[in-house]
């Protein structure tokens, strides 16, 4: 065989390529119709409730997520005023940069939550 053609060497030529599949066989097929004879169980999504331990005050306009109370009702429960006599109900915290007068308010999750529980619905 020559291949000094146009250039083209031996190791230049172009080689077809190859394509593999897989066999039909017995044990091909008896393996991809194996079933399993335990069933299959899909563990739960949430095994049980996430509880935050402090959580924002919600938007203006909004409800929290996890009580259904408007920012107004919380800060009437977090914040000193006249309905609870200077003393809040719900316990919150400031964290603030010093020297800033702004800051992010948490409230105490349980703190509010233990209130709710406290004043039921009468009637």
């Amino acid at each position: 065989m020559v291949f000094h053609l146009h250039g083209l060497t031996p190791l230049s030529v172009p080689q077809p390529r190859v394509f593999s599949c897989a066999l039909v066989t017995r044990k091909n097929n008896e393996r991809l119709n194996m079933k399993t004879s335990a069933p299959v169980e899909i563990p739960p999504l949430v095994t049980q409730a996430i509880v935050p331990e402090f959580i924002r005050l919600p938007r203006v306009g909004t409800e929290c997520p996890f009580t259904g109370l408007k920012r107004s009702k919380l800060n009437e429960l977090i914040l000193p005023n006249t309905q609870n006599a200077g003393h809040p109900k719900v316990k919150s915290f400031v964290l603030r940069r010093r020297g800033s007068k702004t800051g992010v308010r948490l409230v105490d999750y349980r703190s509010l939550a233990d209130y709710i529980r406290a004043h039921p619905q009468e009637g």
